[in-house]
C-alpha cells in the first residue's frame, strides 16, 4: 500500500462528526508518518502536525484540508479525486 492509500484510509475512517479530538487526530498523523517510507511523506507529515491548532476540539474541514494536502505534494488532481469531507 503506498503512502497517497494510507491517506485516502485516514480521510475515509474519519469521524463524521463535524468536531475532532485534537488527541485522535495526533494519533492518525503519527500513524501516518510511521508508515511512510519516503523522507519527503515523513516532512509533508510532520510538517502538517506542526499546523494542527493546539485546541482539544478541532473542526473536521480543517483535518480533511491538512490530509488532502498530504496526497502527492498537494498535486491538485489527486486532491481533487479523493474523497469529499
Amino acid at each position: 500500500m503506498n503512502f497517497n492509500d494510507r491517506v485516502h484510509g485516514a480521510l475515509a475512517a474519519l469521524p463524521t462528526s463535524s468536531l475532532l479530538d485534537r488527541g485522535a487526530v495526533v494519533d492518525v498523523l503519527l500513524d501516518l508518518r510511521n508508515e511512510a517510507t519516503e523522507d519527503s511523506d515523513v516532512a509533508r507529515v510532520t510538517a502538517a502536525m506542526e499546523q494542527l491548532p493546539s485546541s482539544s476540539i478541532i473542526d473536521r474541514y480543517q483535518v480533511c484540508d491538512l490530509l488532502l494536502d498530504l496526497l502527492s505534494n498537494g498535486d491538485e488532481a489527486e486532491r481533487n479525486g479523493a474523497l469529499a469531507c
